[in-house]
């Protein structure tokens, strides 16, 4: 089933992203039991994507399923201490929470591109290119999630309905870290006592 769905991903935007937790669970399922023919009773996140298909299939109808090309560029990144961001000649950045700094570099890069998104409001019903020198946070937004990483694929899953709410697809492209220098600078800022 999850791979007759993901087969309608050029007709349906986010058909990979709402089969994530079924295949996540699946591959669950295959580690952990002998018998593959034995039913098992699916968890809550499979029936909840289950749902989604069968409430929102119908309003897929008649669009196009030629990708668009992206109408504004984002570039970000991720340190240690923070993110930072920049476009069309902004910038802006910010520092992890303790909790958030604990989490992995894929985890800070992905979070990175959210957060510049949702720094410029103004960016909706449009297609978004996200520059960026981690290639996991790139597959992740490429693929709508994946399967290895729990952590990544909630927080591709939340990034993903963020867009979708907005009408903003977005798409990523890998650039040499060298080459991010702005984005690099803004998330290497040092927190200033006085700074709001």
């Amino acid at each position: 089933l999850t791979m007759r769905l993901q087969s309608s991903l050029f007709a349906i935007l986010p058909a990979r992203l709402y089969t994530r937790r079924l295949l996540y669970f699946k591959n669950l399922v295959v580690k952990s039991h002998v018998d593959w023919d034995k039913p098992q009773p699916l968890d809550q996140e499979s029936i909840q994507e289950l749902t989604w298909w069968h409430n929102n299939l119908e309003q897929w109808n008649g669009r196009s399923f030629i990708p668009t090309c992206p109408q504004e560029t984002i570039f970000v990144d991720a340190s240690d201490t923070g993110w930072g961001c920049s476009w069309n000649n902004q910038t802006t950045h910010g520092y992890w929470t303790p909790t958030e700094a604990a989490q992995s570099i894929n985890w800070r890069e992905l979070k990175a591109a959210w957060l510049a998104m949702q720094a410029f409001p103004s960016l909706q019903n449009t297609t978004i290119l996200i520059r960026t020198d981690n290639r996991t946070s790139l597959a992740y937004i490429n693929k709508q999630g994946g399967t290895r990483s729990l952590p990544l694929l909630n927080l591709a899953i939340d990034v993903w309905n963020w867009c979708l709410e907005r009408n903003i697809i977005i798409q990523a492209q890998h650039i040499q870290g060298i080459q991010n220098r702005i984005a690099d600078f803004e998330s290497r800022r040092q927190f200033q006592k006085n700074q709001w």
